[in-house]
């Protein structure tokens, strides 16, 4: 083929006095973007061959490598052309995704730290750098980053969204609050991730050992809490919190429940629950700050079921059973409201201890190297069943749990407890709305930090 076919073959034909080497990137330049990037690859090693110093050369040299499968030599190539190159902010974007696709986080920070600097208000570094110091656990560098991206550009939801997240990990909520009602008004699908917000309590609430106490009175002990100081142990440990007649209103709130739209468990993020739910955000800030009330305590939150209301008819399939809501180190509480109606109450929420391990929470680092478990979700994969099965089946599994303590359903009863310990739905019931079991859910976090 002469040389006049072989550059139209790779779709580039060298402009009029262009130099050897700008016609062998041009010509390697338009094979990689046909997705021909092993075709590329010899004319870039001529073209680096006749001009080392070749800026251009170098970086699209290092991505053809990448497109190959050869991150490490081409992450040579791209560290070159930015040393030729140290302004070029969307190279630095390049090397920076190709360190966190090696795993090296710091090194990504670096060079998007790098790209800022050499161009100020590129809304994409500084967005890649907010992401990259969140996932580095410096939440006070993200959310400056976040919140710089979306100066760069206001349309940017997600850069909202991101700021969002990071102040609310600050605690800034009323800024953190401003940030996603922006990200929702550029992109209200945003509301899936979790509705952001916060009380503080107007009053000390009980202390524990009273609260347990009067948890007690209205719990059945399990085979795990035999006697009446296990089970106010049990109960202490768990914070739980036992509140009846909750709403002034409840017939009028279950009507309420009843005519939104339930979405089957796997359209959720987290849909392992048997049967259905509304998304959330379904929680009025009086109810809420009357839950403040009751705990004595600040919170806020964010969690994407916060708020959402759950059907769960007989039958209703499921992934797991006994569970818990979060396994991370923070403190958190997860409340259940009943809203079936007295004639149809049945079960409640009852509270485990994992026999071979003793575990009734999420275990510490020091428990998990002590086990045969190498970490909690595979503990909890181990529980779970890989498909969705019909949620009577799925306790079977209870065999190798010691029931602790179950709180009766009662119509507009409200339980509150750390969402960590080890928890379930003692039974699904019923055969649609009117007598299905319906609850609403929320999940909260204190609130440690000055807003």
């Amino acid at each position: 083929m002469g040389e006049a076919k072989r550059r139209q073959a790779a779709g580039a034909t060298a402009a009029p006095g262009a130099s050897p080497v700008a016609t062998l990137l041009g010509q390697a330049r338009a094979l990689q973007q046909r997705g021909a990037s092993a075709s590329a690859l010899p004319l870039l090693w001529q073209a680096i061959a006749a001009e080392p110093a070749h800026a251009d050369a170098q970086h699209l040299c290092g991505q053809v490598l990448v497109d190959l499968g050869q991150a490490a030599l081409g992450l040579q190539h791209l560290q070159r052309s930015v040393a030729l190159a140290p302004q070029r902010a969307d190279w630095r974007i390049n090397l920076a995704r190709l360190h966190l696709a090696l795993g090296q986080p710091a090194e990504a920070r670096t060079q998007l730290q790098a790209a800022v600097a050499a161009q100020p208000g590129h809304a994409t570094a500084l967005f890649q750098l907010g992401g990259v110091c969140e996932a580095l656990g410096d939440a006070a560098a993200a959310a400056l980053a976040f919140l710089a991206a979306a100066q760069a550009d206001p349309g940017h939801a997600l850069a909202h969204a991101g700021a969002a997240g990071q102040l609310y990990a600050l605690g800034r909520l009323p800024e953190a609050l401003a940030s996603q009602q922006q990200a929702l008004a550029l992109q209200p699908g945003l509301r899936a991730d979790g509705l952001m917000g916060f009380a503080r309590a107007e009053g000390p609430g009980p202390d524990l050992p009273e609260r347990a106490a009067q948890s007690a009175m209205l719990c059945r002990a399990g085979p795990g809490a035999a006697t009446p100081a296990l089970l106010q142990q049990a109960l202490a440990d768990n914070e739980l919190l036992v509140a009846d007649d909750f709403l002034p209103d409840p017939l009028a709130w279950r009507a309420h429940a009843l005519v939104l739209p339930f979405l089957d468990a796997s359209a959720h993020r987290h849909g392992n629950f048997p049967g259905m739910q509304t998304l959330g955000g379904h929680a009025s800030a009086d109810m809420l700050q009357r839950i403040c009330n009751l705990l004595g305590r600040d919170l806020k939150w964010q969690w994407p079921g916060h708020g959402a209301f759950r059907l769960s008819p007989a039958g209703s399939l499921a992934r797991s059973d006994i569970h818990v809501d979060h396994g991370d180190s923070r403190v958190a509480y997860a409340g259940v409201l009943y809203l079936s109606l007295p004639q149809c109450c049945s079960g409640g929420t009852s509270f485990w201890r994992h026999r071979e391990t003793g575990w009734s929470r999420s275990p510490s680092k020091a428990q998990l190297a002590a086990s045969r478990w190498a970490s909690l979700a595979a503990f909890m994969q181990a529980q779970a069943s890989g498909d969705s099965q019909g949620f009577d089946q799925l306790q079977q599994g209870r065999s190798q749990w010691d029931l602790l303590a179950e709180v009766p359903m009662r119509f507009n009863r409200l339980i509150v407890y750390r969402s960590d310990c080890f928890h379930g739905i003692s039974q699904v019931f019923g055969s649609g709305p009117a007598d299905a079991r319906l609850t609403q859910l929320f999940f909260f976090e204190p609130l440690g930090l000055p807003a």
